[in-house]
């Protein structure tokens, strides 16, 4: 049997400084943290106590700090048990401790409390049986209809900037890593979405929001039904193109002559592209939804006029000073093309038009949609991580969500070509070759798709316009992937940066 814990945090003032001193180590560790640049001291903001037994310590753990941005905050369900645990073991496996501890005899570890079946099933209940919970400097309050869990509980693992639990493949809650003081873009999006039933995202069923006094309150989750039996668009779209890698493969012969046209074409039909131009077709939807007069009275919709462009103009000059700045000296060959790519955001100032300003999705790529029988599904409304939210929730162009979806067919070319390695054989250059084709094939596709669904609204400028609208906005999008990429997975910097020194 355990021996028992004789602590209850926070009020034990030195296990509180161990993890207080251990968090910069700690946040550095997730991908979820996203100010590693900005960022100030961290220190804990507020702790709210789910449960403490004598094996168990464990609540919700909301740390605060004060960074060049201004404040911010995250959110760290936090579990604090015998290193002996198997919850505890279990945490030693990733990035999830936060530090270990000592209390007289015993050795405890301090971790993200997701990845202990008892805590998440606390948690899952908590949102069930409790309304109302106080902080000791805020309440944490939950809303809509709530369920204990039917079934296990399972952490998903493939999500890099919140956290999500599943229960029993019928629910999901979404732990916001990063929430932001104020109306929130996703909860938003998502409540009007519901209100003119938009078929292709999902309903909120619930939520957890803790509210500090004298301020705005924080989100800290969603709760949604789950879409059993889906697969991501990212999945789908790079097996798309490992099976065109496949076909290439068996169809080469000693000779590195080229297929002929016929033959090369039929390595693609059919694969991805009818999936692209279906994704276009729902994005359009998207956005005729959110530029409705039932959704856009909340949400708002105006013309986008001269005073949308110069801003839209300077918010991409701003990204790519931001950029230059961070890069330094690596990024020499970007500041060469300083004052073009400087030009070519100007050219939007000589639009008449910009079409339409709407609330838009902010975030989007093909790890944003899932698949299943029914078609297409949108989710995570959050906005781009790396941007506050005032930002966020400012009103904006569609063709910035058309944009970083473009951006994500560019994304699953390179990575996919990066699992082949790399050589100089007849065998790569056509890999080469297939990967482009692909990628231009499904933006044609998906570009062609969000036209037909949207020809004839006010959403989008004349035809010219627009395309010169999009392109713009695709090169701020790939400021933006340079930044995070730089921050967070450094490999992978020369995929956007190659787009940029291409246009």
């Amino acid at each position: 049997m355990s021996k028992p814990i004789t602590f209850v945090f926070p009020d034990d003032k030195t296990t509180a400084r161990c993890i207080e001193e251990s968090l910069p180590a700690y946040l550095k560790r997730q991908r979820w943290y996203s100010h590693r640049e900005t960022a100030g001291i961290p220190s804990i903001w507020d702790f709210c106590e789910l449960r403490s037994t004598a094996e168990l310590c464990f609540g919700i753990l909301l740390v605060s700090e004060d960074g060049e941005q201004g404040s911010s905050f995250y959110n760290v369900p936090l579990a604090i048990r015998l290193q002996s645990h198997e919850g505890a073991q279990n945490a030693r496996l990733g990035n999830a401790v936060v530090c270990e501890l000592e209390r007289g005899r015993q050795r405890l570890l301090a971790y993200d409390a997701l990845l202990d079946s008892e805590c998440t099933g606390i948690l899952w209940n908590g949102l069930a049986e409790v309304k109302e919970q106080h902080f000791s400097r805020g309440v944490l309050r939950f809303s809509g209809s709530t369920t204990p869990p039917s079934g296990p509980i399972r952490a998903l693992h493939a999500e890099q900037t919140n956290s999500s639990l599943v229960n029993a493949d019928r629910e999901v809650l979404k732990l916001i890593r990063h929430p932001l003081a104020g109306a929130t873009l996703e909860l938003t999006v998502l409540e009007s979405l519901a209100g003119v039933h938009f078929p292709h995202s999902m309903p909120v069923l619930g939520s957890l929001q803790y509210v500090p006094r004298h301020a705005k309150p924080l989100l800290l989750a969603i709760r949604q039904p789950y879409l059993h039996n889906a697969v991501e668009g990212w999945a789908l779209a790079l097996a798309s193109l490992r099976t065109v890698f496949a076909e290439v493969t068996l169809t080469d012969t000693p000779s590195p002559e080229p297929l002929t046209p016929d033959a090369e074409g039929m390595l693609y039909d059919g694969l991805f592209s009818s999936e692209a131009r279906g994704i276009g077709i729902v994005t359009g939807k998207l956005h005729l939804a959110l530029s409705s007069p039932e959704v856009a009275g909340d949400l708002g919709c105006e013309p986008a006029d001269g005073r949308h462009l110069m801003l839209w103009a300077n918010q991409m000059r701003q990204d790519l000073a931001t950029v230059l700045q961070t890069l330094g000296l690596d990024g020499s060959a970007l500041f060469d093309r300083k004052d073009e790519l400087e030009a070519r955001f100007d050219q939007i100032l000589g639009l008449s038009s910009g079409g339409l300003a709407i609330r838009i999705h902010g975030d989007y790529h093909l790890g944003q949609l899932l698949r299943n029988d029914q078609g297409w599904t949108i989710v995570d409304f959050g906005g781009e991580p790396a941007r506050g939210n005032d930002e966020r929730m400012e009103l904006s162009s569609p063709l910035r969500d058309v944009a970083g979806m473009l951006r994500s067919f560019d994304y699953v070319a390179k990575v996919a070509l990066r699992e082949q390695g790399s050589s100089d054989s007849p065998v790569d250059a056509r890999l080469k070759t297939a990967a482009d084709r692909w990628r231009d094939d499904n933006r044609s596709a998906f570009w062609e798709g969000y036209l037909e669904t949207t020809t004839g609204s006010r959403l989008l400028p004349d035809r010219s316009s627009a395309q010169l609208l999009r392109d713009s906005f695709e090169l701020q999008k790939a400021l933006y992937e340079v930044r995070y990429e730089h921050e967070h997975r450094p490999a992978w910097i020369d995929i956007p940066m190659e787009f940029l020194a291409s246009r």
